[in-house]
């Protein structure tokens, strides 16, 4: 449960990372393509989060 729970910590603050980030401040990473490696990572996660975890919004 510890594992899932910590999962859940990663996915909401990812998600309220996503929420918040302005087209304009995505460009403040070292460069597009590190954003874009950031964005797959993040998209994976949640895809892989998003079946253990049926009961987030």
């Amino acid at each position: 449960r510890f594992g899932s729970c910590a999962k859940d910590m990663i996915d909401m603050r990812h998600k309220w990372f996503l929420r918040s980030a302005e087209p304009v401040q995505q460009y403040e990473f070292i460069n597009k393509e590190h954003y874009i490696a950031f964005q797959q990572a993040i998209n994976s996660l949640l895809d892989n989060t998003s079946n253990d975890t049926p009961t987030l919004p």
